[in-house]
């Protein structure tokens, strides 16, 4: 298992899907992961039913103040974070993805990983999913139905691959392509790439 301390994820291939307008040649247009609030409101309790998208993951909002989502987060995970060796906060849930909360300089939620590589056992059916349902454990041909047009990605040293989509006003969701051809992580961030580092 990787470790998440001094965690490098690969720079990656950004994937988006060609729309169509009415003129008579295609144009591209940005993969849309879909605002969590045109879905069904989320069990605060159950990481299962929540949704991942460019607004967050679930009751965790990116862009909001970091005490904030630590509050939204104890109905479901346990904090089990160490501040004097990591500035990014880590959660727990059994049966459920690892969650880290990484804060920028002024204390606001910059990114947000949802990762199997720091939880015990198959945490597949407890894990939250986008609207096209890609969650943790989820296969790359599943990830590649969801979100069709894909470019390939770059692998790192592990053998991780990874694969953008892009919605607007610079926000992304990342998901991280195991060796076993399953998705281990998924990050929300304003950047093109996932951090190189959640914990340095």
């Amino acid at each position: 298992m990787r470790s998440l301390t001094g965690l490098g994820i690969a720079s990656l291939a950004a994937l988006s899907l060609a729309g169509c307008v009415a003129s008579p040649a295609p144009t591209a247009s940005p993969t849309v992961i879909p605002s969590a609030s045109s879905t069904p409101q989320a069990d605060p309790a159950d990481p299962a039913t929540w949704v991942i998208s460019i607004e967050g993951v679930g009751p965790v909002e990116f862009g909001a103040p970091v005490a904030e989502e630590t509050a939204d987060l104890v109905a479901a995970y346990a904090d089990v974070s160490d501040l004097e060796a990591c500035s990014t906060l880590m959660f727990e849930a059994e049966g459920s993805p690892t969650i880290w909360l990484a804060p920028d300089l002024d204390g606001f939620v910059s990114a947000i990983l949802v990762t199997a590589e720091t939880a015990d056992g198959d945490v597949s059916a407890g894990s939250p999913r986008t609207e096209e349902g890609i969650g943790i454990g989820s296969t790359r041909d599943e990830l590649f139905e969801a979100y069709p047009v894909v470019v390939d990605a770059v692998q790192d040293d592990v053998g991780y691959d990874t694969y953008s989509v892009e919605e607007f006003e610079g926000r992304w969701v990342h998901f991280d392509v195991g060796p076993d051809d399953t998705v281990i992580d998924i990050v929300v961030n304003a950047a093109d790439a996932p951090p190189y580092e959640f914990c340095g």
